[in-house]
């Protein structure tokens, strides 16, 4: 499947499949997902006439804030308008850095790879007690988000077991880096998100072996495809496992006071 095909594909999902915990709201120019018990929304995709965009992101901000619910527009590098990113800057969304949206079939996916180290091991988060160390992990190098994407994190974890995949990487038995894959029933797509490293014990082949242990169950799940929206960091060692960039995306993020959010 070309780098073209997959997009297509891809572009096809990301107008049309919600994700449990979500409600999906489609219109014709646009399609959104609104958390069922708090948390960020996001909007999968749009498509825009430039002539309508200033009317459109107004009406999303209002729309989203008369919810009390602060959300994510995410932008990719062949979404229309095409300068839609820089109207989002204008009108006040906080832009994070750039991701680039690598792909790659399961079927091309490099069977096994050995850690550099025997000390080294990776577990898929089977019980609520394991999962308290993908938590102590994810909390040490997301200080910032605060408490409450680890509490939905756990939530998730229980409540759609078959959404999600957590794993664990352990040196000589401590947790020490993390990462998930998340799945959407009828999608050819999985995504893998959130690997990170404790920075001591980066270098080790750590994030290569999750990725692998990753990717065998997205195969052995019957998934076609794999996806990574990658930073600078984690792509190098992707594209030498095969992934390539199909396209770039961009978080845009317009935050809700929750001072001033309807019902606070």
């Amino acid at each position: 499947m070309s780098p073209r095909e997959i997009l297509a594909l891809f572009d096809d999902e990301r107008r049309t499949l919600g994700q449990a915990g979500y409600r999906l709201e489609q219109t014709e120019r646009l399609t959104r997902s609104i958390p069922l018990a708090g948390g960020w929304g996001w909007i999968a995709w749009s498509a825009h006439e430039p002539a309508e965009m200033d009317h459109a992101m107004d009406a999303e901000i209002a729309y989203f804030e008369s919810l009390g619910c602060s959300f994510e527009w995410k932008v990719y590098d062949h979404d229309q308008p095409a300068d839609l990113r820089q109207r989002l800057a204008a009108r006040g969304f906080q832009i994070g850095p750039v991701e680039a949206f690598l792909a790659l079939p399961t079927r091309d996916l490099v069977a096994r790879v050995d850690p550099a180290s025997g000390s080294i091991a990776v577990r898929r988060m089977n019980t609520i007690a394991e999962f308290e160390d993908y938590l102590a992990v994810e909390r040490i190098v997301w200080p910032e988000y605060g408490a409450a994407p680890h509490v939905d994190s756990r939530l998730r974890f229980l409540e759609h077991p078959d959404e999600a995949s957590y794993y664990v990487g352990y040196v000589e038995g401590k947790p020490v880096a993390c990462a998930r894959m998340d799945f959407r029933p009828g999608s050819h797509f999985a995504g893998l998100f959130g690997g990170s490293t404790l920075e001591e014990f980066r270098g080790h082949g750590l994030y290569t072996a999750l990725v692998a242990a990753r990717g065998a169950e997205a195969r052995e799940r019957g998934v076609e495809i794999l996806f990574v929206d990658a930073l600078p960091t984690s792509r190098p060692i992707l594209e030498r496992r095969g992934f390539c960039c199909v396209s770039q995306t961009y978080p845009c993020r317009w935050a809700v006071d929750p001072i001033a959010a309807p019902g606070a």
